[in-house]
């Protein structure tokens, strides 16, 4: 994947051609150097994805794709695994190549990449360099620019097994099926939860307070009027005192009253 990120301007030319056709972007990823040692994962579910379904995965498919990936949390924060869960995913029929090519702007892939492709030949380039770097964040997170934030924030099908596995980790303590509708539907939530997670040292990664946490917000969401700043007062709590001696109760009480 470092190679993606490597190409010059005429093969990120070629690279986004590709993607307008599913087997010569599929023959183009297979040109790389270590592609067949690394080649691993598996990856085929029983659904196809419309473009605005693989951008924002229903909730309802999330089961199957976490289980169909028999993936650890090691796994799941590898980049490569990603790209190979994706590259099985175009092979497979599940999604087209030029789904990966929506912005946060422009959401329809197949015009993104046209239009980069002609301003290309007209000689400009920043739309064009936007919709490449967009195509490497939708496939594997883009490292060199986003670090490992980009696998859990920009991979749509990474983002699907994450919110899921955070729903698992929670149901060892709390019965609820409304936080995985909550994750699902409060993506700059999960955002911001994810990095205090994985990037920061803080209790929140902490199964019983995450599980706590989540029971009450998915059921007390119209009461807090900022999540981040929701998050950051009980991740300023966890930092001066012990939750795991508390039962569930005990921390929501302690939330509610923050």
């Amino acid at each position: 994947m470092n190679n993606l990120q490597k190409l010059n301007d005429e093969q990120k030319y070629h690279f986004l051609l590709s993607a307008l056709d599913e087997d010569e972007f599929l023959k183009f990823l297979q040109a790389f150097e270590n592609f067949d040692r690394e080649y691993k994962v598996r990856f085929d579910v029983t659904f196809k994805l419309s473009e605005y379904e693989f951008q924002n995965i229903p909730f309802n498919y999330y089961r199957e794709i976490y289980g169909r990936l028999n993936f650890n949390e090691l796994d799941a924060s590898n980049f490569k695994n990603w790209f190979y869960v994706n590259y099985e995913a175009v092979k497979n029929g599940i999604i087209k190549p030029y789904y990966f090519a929506f912005t946060e702007k422009y959401k329809d892939g197949l015009k993104n990449i046209t239009r980069a492709l002609r301003e290309y030949e007209n000689g400009e380039k920043k739309f064009f360099n936007n919709v490449f770097r967009a195509v490497l964040r939708r496939m594997f997170g883009f490292i060199k620019e986003r670090g490992r934030k980009g696998i859990y924030q920009d991979v749509p099908f990474s983002i699907a097994w994450w919110k899921y596995h955070i729903y698992l980790n929670t149901q060892d303590y709390v019965k609820n099926e409304k936080i995985i509708e909550f994750l699902y539907e409060n993506s700059s939530f999960y955002n911001y939860l994810i990095e205090k997670m994985g990037f920061t040292l803080t209790v929140l990664a902490e199964r019983k307070l995450l599980a706590s946490m989540l029971d009450y917000v998915s059921e007390n969401e119209n009461e807090i009027k900022s999540k981040k700043k929701f998050i950051q007062k009980l991740a300023a709590a966890s930092s001066v005192r012990s939750f795991g001696a508390l039962s569930v109760e005990d921390i929501k009480d302690v939330i509610k009253g923050m």
